[in-house]
């Protein structure tokens, strides 16, 4: 990575925020009250298994996962709670709504605008700081539990969530995305 985030951020958070691997399956998980990592295989219980967010990475590029909650950046501001990186090239803005355990449709959305308002907001905290981010190729993802996503809310209120998802690449000029799955080829 040619981002030196221990020039904006110091030494010591970038070596303890930022993780890198080329591993074709990467699996993500924020653990409570602490920062996002990635976690190695069988680390997890089936329960928890649920609540990671899985990166297919089958040409094993190098692949940076920054902690930005808890980790990065310490201030009480909105933020997400991971970036990835795919090389040199790609920003992905990740929050982790893995705790959500309601399927209400209501309850989805409302999770579903924090996380823009936290993407946002990252955004503008990491490329204040960080100017070379702003030539990244951006995407977001919101992830949320593997049952919620398959939940028959969800489904049927794909017109409703793939509006919100228009509007959102309108006015921020990358897409946002739902899903517990991210792929780089």
């Amino acid at each position: 990575m040619s981002i030196d985030f221990r020039k904006a951020f110091g030494k010591e958070k970038a070596s303890n925020c930022v993780e890198v691997s080329n591993e074709q399956i990467i699996k993500i998980y924020d653990f409570e009250n602490q920062k996002c990592r990635i976690v190695k295989p069988n680390e997890l219980k089936d329960k928890e298994n649920l609540k990671t967010l899985e990166i297919n990475n089958l040409l094993s590029k190098t692949i940076c996962c920054v902690s930005v909650d808890n980790c990065l950046i310490d201030h009480k501001e909105q933020k997400c709670d991971c970036l990835i990186m795919e090389e040199d090239t790609t920003l992905v803005f990740v929050e982790m709504k893995t705790n959500a355990t309601s399927t209400s449709f209501e309850t989805i959305s409302d999770r579903l605008n924090d996380a823009k308002s936290q993407i946002i907001s990252t955004q503008t905290l990491i490329e204040g700081q960080i100017v070379e981010l702003k030539s990244f190729k951006k995407r977001a993802l919101v992830c949320f539990r593997k049952d919620i996503l398959t939940g028959s809310s969800m489904k049927s209120n794909s017109v409703s969530v793939n509006k919100s998802k228009r509007n959102f690449l309108k006015e921020n000029n990358f897409r946002i995305d739902i899903s517990n799955k991210l792929s780089f080829a």
